[in-house]
């Protein structure tokens, strides 16, 4: 369980905005599904670190403020853990993204924060807004908080390992029942959704790399963009203002 805090909160760090809505050309990706294969038409998922994504429109269907067709629904969920011995700024990020996401058009926005952040309120969150998505749009799921590694419970990690976001209970405590698993938490995206509706997530908080399962058979055909503050076996950090991977 874990987002670590830094070290050093005076540290200065380069504030990154991204564009929902004109694409993500320049930011680097942790995880690109769906890339058509030339050879088997088949769609399947691959993985890149560290390499900028390709500036021009390798794309066939543009962004809704490109094409004037579909819209942004926006689903975040920023915990601080005040009631723990573990507490972040999360709440930073959470309204960061909140303020980027209306200045970029969003108008369907839902915002969860701390206590508001429980497992069954999450996939409930989750099931409402991605209804609300009809073809061409784009749903974008942003969290912020501790992320874990979890035992593998049906052999698909090659590491033996679930990633797995930290909801809190009832009492504001992290359990092993509080977390959503990676498998549980694909399978509510991808329940909630069409398989037109555009995908991307955003994981500020520790052993996110591969959060979204996006190598899993169920996303087969669909276009999804998992973006991650760090690899499955990494942290990631807490400034005491917010997230590195945020900011």
């Amino acid at each position: 369980l874990a987002r670590a805090p830094s070290r050093d909160r005076g540290s200065t760090h380069t504030r990154r905005a991204m564009d929902f809505v004109k694409g993500l050309a320049g930011a680097v990706m942790n995880e690109v599904v769906q890339q058509q294969s030339s050879m088997s038409g088949r769609r399947s998922s691959v993985k890149i670190t560290n390499r900028c994504v390709d500036a021009s429109s390798n794309y066939s269907r543009a962004a809704p403020a490109v094409s004037g067709q579909g819209e942004v629904h926006m689903l975040i969920f920023a915990i601080d853990y005040k009631r723990t011995s573990s507490p972040l700024t999360c709440s930073m990020d959470g309204r960061n993204m909140e303020a980027l996401a209306q200045a970029c058009g969003v108008t369907d926005l839902v915002a969860m924060y701390d206590d508001e952040c429980q497992k069954d309120a999450a996939f409930q969150a989750i099931a409402d807004v991605g209804s609300r998505c009809t073809d061409d749009d784009y749903f974008v799921i942003y969290y912020s908080g501790h992320g874990t590694s979890m035992q593998d419970q049906d052999g698909d990690e090659a590491d033996g390992k679930d990633e797995a976001y930290c909801f809190v209970d009832a009492n504001g405590q992290v359990t092993a029942s509080s977390c959503m698993r990676d498998d549980d938490f694909a399978a509510a995206v991808i329940a909630a959704t069409s398989q037109s509706v555009r995908i991307v997530i955003l994981s500020d908080c520790c052993h996110s790399g591969t959060i979204a399962d996006l190598r899993k058979e169920n996303w087969a055909g669909r276009e999804a963009i998992s973006i991650s503050g760090c690899l499955d076996s990494q942290t990631s950090g807490d400034m005491g203002r917010g997230g590195i991977f945020t900011h």
